[in-house]
């Protein structure tokens, strides 16, 4: 029998690159931790031991350097076949530039490949903090197909620059302020909106997807919707209402409950501003009140 014929199986790998890091690693996590073995996740685990440039538990052996070929149990045996099949999956999934550079390698451990790997990628190096900083500051709506996908790129990129313990992205708030900059003018409004509702990052990730979902006007919206799906003003302002409600944002009581717009004093204030009873729209169902704008 192969001994790849325990491989799991799943979609098909593209090879690792310089543009592909993150997702293809994701990949390879999965491949390990779901090969026939109880300690298969160990491998796994073993290369993110004192990863990021954070210092090893002192006294402690380093996991990665575990010797697979002194195996003697039926047990261990089949740890070390497996161990080898992830190596040779791994090497098989890397470009030619890469692979290039792996042939020099003195051993046959995969927790020490993929930090070989990594390192190769980022090592933590000045040239490469600034690389992530400048690849992050330049991030742009506008080069990605739809919001979905920007959506995630930003994820990814924010979770980078936190796990390298760079600034720009440390705080939710600091992210979130990048990432509408980011938008361009058209999101304007939205970005607006937004605000009055207080939503914090991820719910404003959802917003922003919903919104280029059900809003085909707006830059980069997606497109890969029925028709039936896509909104006008009034179901999108139905969309702004639930969001806010996901962070348990209030609306002012209104004077009347049953009135389809209102304009409430607000307290100490001395003034007044329109209020809807169920979206932030006035009663055309056309034009946003002066508090979303």
């Amino acid at each position: 029998m192969n001994p790849s014929d325990d491989a799991p199986r799943g979609p098909k790998m593209e090879k690792l690159t310089r543009d592909n890091h993150e997702s293809w690693f994701a990949k390879i996590g999965d491949y390990i931790r779901a090969l026939d073995h109880d300690e298969a996740p160990d491998i796994w685990a073993a290369y993110k031991w004192g990863e990021y440039g954070t210092a090893p538990p002192a006294g402690e052996d380093d996991p990665a350097e575990r010797d697979y070929e002194t195996a003697t149990s039926t047990s261990a045996k089949k740890l070390r076949r497996v161990q080898n099949q992830a190596w040779a999956h791994i090497r098989l999934h890397l470009s030619d530039a890469i692979f290039q550079k792996t042939i020099e390698l003195k051993h046959q451990k995969v927790a020490m490949l993929l930090r070989f790997l990594r390192q190769d990628w980022h090592d933590n190096s000045t040239e490469d903090r600034e690389h992530l900083r400048t690849e992050y500051s330049s991030m742009r709506l506008e080069d990605y197909e739809d919001m979905d996908t920007y959506i995630n790129a930003h994820k990814n990129m924010v979770r980078l620059l936190r796990e390298y313990n760079i600034g720009l992205a440390v705080q939710d708030e600091d992210a979130l302020s990048h990432f509408e900059k980011s938008l361009g003018d058209a999101w304007s409004d939205n970005i607006t909106i937004r605000m009055a509702t207080g939503l914090t990052l991820e719910p404003a990730y959802t917003l922003y997807k919903k919104l280029a979902i059900t809003d085909q006007s707006l830059p980069s919206s997606c497109r890969c919707h029925a028709e039936s799906e896509r909104r006008q003003p009034d179901v999108i302002a139905s969309t702004v209402w639930s969001a806010a409600q996901e962070v348990q944002w209030q609306l002012p009581p209104l004077r009347n409950e049953g009135a389809p717009h209102q304009r409430v004093p607000q307290e100490g204030q001395g003034r007044t501003e329109d209020r809807t009873n169920a979206r932030y729209y006035n009663g055309d169902h056309r034009q946003p009140c002066r508090l979303c704008r």
